[in-house]
């Protein structure tokens, strides 16, 4: 899951969720929490930029929200100090956007607040924007700036009061906020997080938006309660099994799968119980420590800069429309058929740099209008110079490629074969000033070449997990839970000397002597697929593979549903009282239903791609069937390998419904599929697919942690 939050200018507060749970008390509304209230200005658009384009930034560890002219006048009141709104947001700031230009009706409604007792952030404004009662209504402006912002110039002078409030110019927001005691809400600020009250309880969706397991320390600014977490994913509700109270905020290790995402809610007082607050294995920290990689990983080579336009969320399609030029005009549909998607579920834009008798001129359209060019009554011949699609930026688009070689620089960040850098300026300064750059990692994992982009400032971690053969469910050394009888079990999958420290200072030890190694799962497999899609009947693999690396072609460009079936041998050691038992498959592309000796253990459709076989699974042989489901695209590509029975338009769409369809006929040409829309070309590279493993038994010892 993705933390993503989409903020109703209109309506501050009302900063939704994208993901939610199950449960019924997090569909309530309740009330978006914020320290900062910007006002978006009276220009058009009326609308912020997203956090990076505020002026000033909010600081680390703090969210905000936006309102426009009309919530400004017509809904925003203060009260004892803060900023609040009839439906009870309240934040503890204003802050008006660097313009130094402001309505008076507006300036009036912002003098009434500070005079009432708010803190606004904001330089201070010279005149109108508006022609309203000119030149009257610069003069009022400048009387009444003059009375609220007194003798503040933002630089010598950064705070002056008014009435029973503050006007701030020039100082740090993180000031202003630490000097009303606002501390942030929620640390770390990398971790993307959304902060709701509902029937007093406060609730915060956290989300990973790593694409590898990690711990994060999340500390809230909340005290007094318990903290629970709500997994979106299953519905599950749990006691926070490890948490600390630090200076007035609830610190919560957790654990998160890749790209994974938790409600943590407080919404029971904390009660005088011993609650454990850390994990020792062998007197070292142990809460979800991973074992090393056992992959050997390789960098080649490592670039960092200005790599190209497409990994900015656009594409180049100059030699699309240079191509659709006619008769010296041009007329085209600016729309993913011209190159892809490159920034999916994005409103988008074209532009086109274009000369019109050697007069440089530049065209930009939305998503999915019409561009025509030249522009109607304009003459003379036409050439496309550049064109692109996507989310085009503001100013020139840069072409050349601005790179430095930062290889040394990443290979010896390689410990125990696993990666974690920054791409940063930090790697070897700056190769583009004010320019968004990206770093490319070319590495050989066990041999196998990849290749990874991120973009700047982001975290790249090796092994990313969607390598081939690559396990991204490795186990920690051991979990800790909280039962309904709010007991406290430890599951330990790595044997060792455990313990743990509680809130009141006592340490609960518990030693485990040995765990079960892991088993691994070998071949053969035997793969059944479902008829009428161009596979046969059943295939059998001497080992774990994707799809597309069969030979046969049946196989190679299947998409559906195919099922992996095997008998397995459980040896009795893993299923000795007090064990749990754990089926791990490893790398599943896409999505994978298990059943156990007839027993339907439920569907894993994203990392890590494990679950509990404790109950199901049964000393000696067992018969195991996993249902694979993979993507559509490797079948539309087979497709392509055979004559085509449908026309389409250049760029996708189909032209007519083809003969044999109209006529409920059979298809002549043999394929599989039909889309009205030609996505992918028979040269298009294929999507692994399939069980790819390595699928192994994992045991671990349960044991129960006593002092409660």
């Amino acid at each position: 899951f993705h933390c993503e939050r989409t903020v109703t200018w209109w309506e501050p507060g009302r900063a939704w969720m994208k993901y939610i749970a199950r449960s019924q008390y997090l569909l309530q509304e309740g009330r978006f929490v914020g320290d900062l209230l910007y006002f978006a200005g009276e220009g058009s658009p009326g609308s912020l930029p997203g956090r990076g384009g505020l002026r000033p930034v909010p600081p680390e560890g703090y969210d905000y929200d936006g309102c426009d002219a009309r919530t400004l006048l017509t809904r925003v009141s203060v009260r004892d100090g803060r900023i609040v709104l009839p439906d009870g947001m309240s934040y503890a700031v204003l802050v008006l956007q660097g313009s130094e230009r402001m309505t008076p009706e507006v300036l009036r409604k912002v003098a009434e607040l500070v005079r009432g007792g708010a803190t606004v952030i904001g330089p201070k404004p010279e005149r109108s924007p508006s022609l309203t009662g000119y030149p009257q209504c610069d003069d009022e402006v400048r009387k009444l700036a003059d009375e609220v912002w007194g003798d503040c110039d933002g630089a010598k002078v950064t705070e002056h009061a008014c009435g029973k409030g503050r006007m701030i110019w020039g100082k740090p927001l993180d000031e202003v906020l630490a000097s009303m005691g606002a501390a942030p809400d929620f640390l770390p600020a990398d971790v993307p997080h959304i902060h709701r009250t509902a029937d007093g309880a406060d609730v915060y969706f956290v989300s990973n938006q790593r694409r590898s397991a990690t711990l994060v320390e999340c500390s809230f600014r909340v005290t007094g309660g318990i903290p629970e977490l709500w997994h979106p994913d299953t519905g599950q509700i749990e006691m926070a099994p490890v948490y600390r109270v630090d200076n007035g905020r609830t610190i919560v290790p957790i654990g998160f799968g890749p790209a994974g995402s938790v409600f943590v809610v407080f919404r029971k007082p904390e009660a005088s119980a011993d609650h454990i607050v850390g994990l020792r294995r062998d007197g070292e920290p142990a809460l979800f420590a991973a074992p090393p990689s056992l992959h050997k990983l390789e960098i080649r080579q490592a670039v960092y800069g200005v790599l190209s336009v497409e990994l900015q969320d656009m594409v180049e399609v100059t030699q699309q429309l240079r191509a659709m030029v006619k008769e010296n005009t041009l007329s085209v549909r600016a729309t993913n058929a011209l190159a892809g998607d490159p920034a999916l579920n994005v409103v988008k834009q074209m532009r086109v740099e274009y000369t019109l008798e050697g007069t440089p001129l530049t065209k930009t359209v939305e998503e999915n209008e019409l561009l025509q060019l030249p522009e109607a009554g304009a003459k003379g011949t036409l050439e496309i110079q550049h064109a692109y699609y996507g989310i085009i930026p503001e100013g020139p688009i840069p072409t050349e490629k601005r790179t430095v070689d930062v290889t040394q620089q990443v290979a010896s960040l390689v410990k125990d074969g696993r990666l974690s850098v920054v791409a940063s300026n930090a790697l070897a300064g700056d190769p583009a000033n004010l320019v968004v750059k990206q770093m490319r990692v070319d590495y050989l994992l066990d041999g196998e070449p990849y290749s990874k982009t991120v973009g700047e400032n982001q975290t790249l971690e090796l092994p990313a997990g969607d390598e081939r053969g690559v396990s991204r469910s490795d186990l920690p050394f051991a979990e800790l839970s909280v039962g309904a009888d709010g007991k406290r079990v430890l599951t330990a999958w790595s044997a060792g000397e455990y313990e743990a420290d509680t809130a009141a200072g006592k340490a609960l030890k518990v030693s485990v002597d040995s765990v079960p190694a892991a088993v691994t799962v070998a071949g053969p497999w035997e793969l059944r697929f479902p008829p009428k899609l161009g596979a046969p009947e059943s295939v059998a693999l001497g080992e774990l593979i994707s799809w597309t690396k069969h030979d046969d072609p049946g196989v190679k460009y299947f998409s559906g549903t195919a099922s992996y079936v095997k008998q397995i041998d459980v040896p009795p050691a893993l299923l000795q009282k007090g064990n749990a038992l754990m089926l791990d498959l490893g790398t599943v592309r896409e999505i994978a239903e298990v059943k156990l000796n007839g027993k339907d253990l439920g569907v894993l459709w994203k990392p890590p791609f494990r679950l509990d076989i404790t109950e199901a699974a049964k000393a000696g042989a067992n018969d195991l069937e996993v249902r694979v489901t993979n993507l559509w695209p490797n079948r539309l590509i087979g497709d392509e390998q055979l004559p085509p029975d449908a026309d389409y338009n250049p760029g996708g769409a189909i032209r007519a419904w083809p003969e044999w369809l109209l006529k409920g006929e059979p298809r002549p040409s043999g394929r599989i599929a039909f889309s009205t829309w030609q996505h992918w070309q028979k040269d298009s590279p294929l999507i692994e697919s399939g069980l790819l493993g390595p699928v192994a038994l994992r045991s671990g010892r349960v044991v129960r942690l006593a002092g409660r």
